[in-house]
């Protein structure tokens, strides 16, 4: 959550902080400033979950349970990702040649 926040010294910090440079640099400092604004908007909305997961009890702990729909959801997403971390080196070789033979260069 800190990271999508955007909070020092988490990763979510450093990509929007290149993004916000490389606006800058290229003359959309608007672009930036738009981003910023919804960063500061999206920190409220982050904050809010953080503080529901860590001071606020809930009266209910019977846990939770998932339908067979969605666990097959699950799965469908969860085997692509997998097999994008790996065989990532070899997707991205593929993709390459793909781009080389498609540009022919």
């Amino acid at each position: 959550m800190l990271s999508l926040m955007g909070i020092p010294p988490f990763a979510g910090f450093f990509g929007k902080l290149f993004v916000f440079g490389a606006a800058v640099r290229r003359d959309l400092a608007w672009f930036a400033v738009i981003g910023a604004l919804n960063s500061v908007i999206g920190v409220y909305y982050y904050a809010r979950v953080i503080k529901t997961m860590i001071i606020e009890n809930g009266d209910e702990t019977s846990p939770v349970r998932v339908g067979w729909g969605n666990q097959v959801l699950v799965w469908a997403m969860l085997l692509p990702t997998a097999g994008l971390m790996l065989f990532w080196e070899r997707i991205q070789k593929l993709t390459g040649e793909s781009i080389r033979l498609f540009l022919g260069s």
